[in-house]
C-alpha cells in the first residue's frame, strides 16, 4: 500500500516537493494550495509574459492580506506574496541570482553544484535589446555590471509550477487540491496524522510536509498547536536600501521593458537598478 503523504502549500518549493516526492509510486501524495489552479493552457496574460508587474496587480494571485512592518519606526502594509500553484514564483522579478556558491559550502551544503544542474526552472539572459536606460547606466559606469539571467523561457515566465507541476500532473500517484485551505495540522500526541481543512473536511496522511512560506507556515504551526519555542519569531526579510533616480530630460524610460534588465555584485551586495516603478 501506497504511503500517503500530503503537502501543504503549492508555491515556489511546494510544486517541487510534489513532483520530487510522487516520483516514487510507493507514495501517494496529495498537494493542497489555498490559491487558484494554473494550468497548461489557461494561464492568465498578465502571467504569461515577458514581465512581472501585471502579474503582481491579480488580487486573485496575490497574498494580500499579510501586513508587516518594514522597520520600526514604519506603518504596517500590504506584503505580497504569491498565491496559486507556483507561488510568489508567478509574482516576482523572475531574476534568477543563485546566491554565493562558496557561502552554502561554508554552511555545509556539499553538493551545491550538483543542486544546481538538477534544477529545473529555465535560465534566461536578458537580451541587449531589452535593456533600459538604468541597466546601460549601470553597465557604462561598471566593467563587472551584467545581464540579468530571469526564469523565463523564449521571454516567457517560467513558474516553479510549469517547470515541475505540469510534467508530474498525470501521474497516478498525486492529487492536486487548488482553491483549498488548510485550517491546522491533526495531530496524534506529537506525531502528524493529516490536515484539517477550513471546510472541516480532514485529509489523512503518514507524513506531513508544510511548505505554505516563510508567513503562512509558522502561522499554521501555531494554529495546530505546536509547542517548539521560537515558532514565528524575529522574522526578517532580507535588507534592501533603494535609491529614487531622476532621469536627463534626454532619457526616456519604456513602461513596458524590463524593469530589471541587469546587476552588480560587490562585497555582498547586489545592485538591482529597476527601469522603471
Amino acid at each position: 500500500m501506497a504511503e500517503a503523504w500530503v503537502v501543504v502549500g503549492g508555491g515556489t518549493a511546494g510544486c517541487v516537493v510534489a513532483a520530487r516526492l510522487s516520483e516514487d509510486p510507493d507514495r501517494h501524495v496529495v498537494l493542497v494550495e489555498a490559491g487558484p489552479d494554473l494550468v497548461a493552457g489557461a494561464v492568465p496574460e498578465e502571467i504569461d509574459a515577458d514581465n512581472f508587474f501585471g502579474a503582481a496587480d491579480l488580487p486573485s494571485r496575490n497574498d494580500v492580506e499579510v501586513l508587516a512592518t518594514r522597520t520600526a519606526a514604519a506603518a504596517a502594509r500590504p506584503y505580497r506574496r504569491g498565491r496559486g500553484l507556483g507561488g510568489s514564483s508567478v509574482v516576482n522579478a523572475m531574476v534568477a541570482l543563485r546566491g554565493d556558491s562558496n557561502l552554502y559550502r561554508s554552511w555545509g551544503w556539499d553538493d551545491v553544484d550538483a543542486a544546481w544542474s538538477a534544477m529545473a526552472l529555465p535560465e534566461e539572459l536578458a537580451l541587449e535589446n531589452e535593456l533600459g536606460p538604468i541597466d546601460r547606466a549601470l553597465v557604462a559606469a561598471n566593467r563587472n555590471a551584467r545581464r540579468v539571467p530571469l526564469t523565463r523561457r523564449d521571454g516567457r515566465r517560467i513558474t516553479s509550477a510549469e517547470a515541475y507541476l505540469w510534467p508530474a500532473r498525470l501521474r497516478a500517484n498525486l492529487a492536486i487540491r487548488a482553491d483549498s485551505t488548510v485550517e491546522r495540522v491533526v495531530l496524534d500526541g506529537r506525531r502528524a496524522v493529516g490536515v484539517v481543512l477550513s471546510t472541516g473536511e480532514e485529509i489523512p496522511a503518514e507524513r506531513v510536509v508544510l511548505s505554505a512560506g516563510a508567513i503562512r507556515t509558522p502561522a499554521l504551526l501555531l494554529r495546530s498547536g505546536f509547542d517548539t519555542p521560537g515558532i514565528g519569531l524575529h522574522l526578517q526579510d532580507h535588507p534592501s536600501a533603494p535609491l529614487t533616480l531622476a532621469l536627463r530630460d534626454d532619457v526616456a524610460a519604456d513602461p513596458a521593458g524590463l524593469v530589471i534588465g541587469t546587476f552588480l555584485e560587490r562585497d555582498g551586495v547586489q545592485f538591482l537598478p529597476m527601469n522603471h516603478l
